[in-house]
């Protein structure tokens, strides 16, 4: 039997919107004076790792604020997991029938 893996955020449904509106939402809560447009967050997505990519943002802003990149990732999943029970998040289109025409030959997917 064979296997596809599917890796990475936004591989199978365009999600970096949700994740966007997600941290912007946690740095509200926060009361952090920040809110990150599309093109600044997909800007900051050329930087690995979600934790790390925050306290790269957090020490450029204000080195005292680093200690909450952990407390806003935490935050930021929350509403994030929030918006995806809310709302229908579709496949990327032609991922259905990729799907469909795979497991009729009995490949898994990871």
């Amino acid at each position: 039997m064979q296997t596809i893996i599917f890796g990475g955020l936004g591989t199978i449904a365009e999600t970096s919107e949700l994740h966007r509106a997600s941290f912007n939402s946690a740095l509200a809560a926060l009361d952090l004076p920040w809110e990150w447009s599309q093109i600044q967050y997909q800007e900051m997505l050329n930087a690995p790792g979600g934790k790390s990519r925050i306290s790269e943002f957090l020490a450029s802003q204000d080195a005292n604020l680093v200690s909450s990149a952990d407390t806003l990732h935490a935050l930021k999943s929350r509403f994030y997991l929030q918006s995806l029970t809310q709302q229908k998040v579709e496949p990327r289109t032609g991922l259905t029938d990729l799907f469909a025409r795979f497991a009729t030959r009995e490949v898994r997917f990871a």
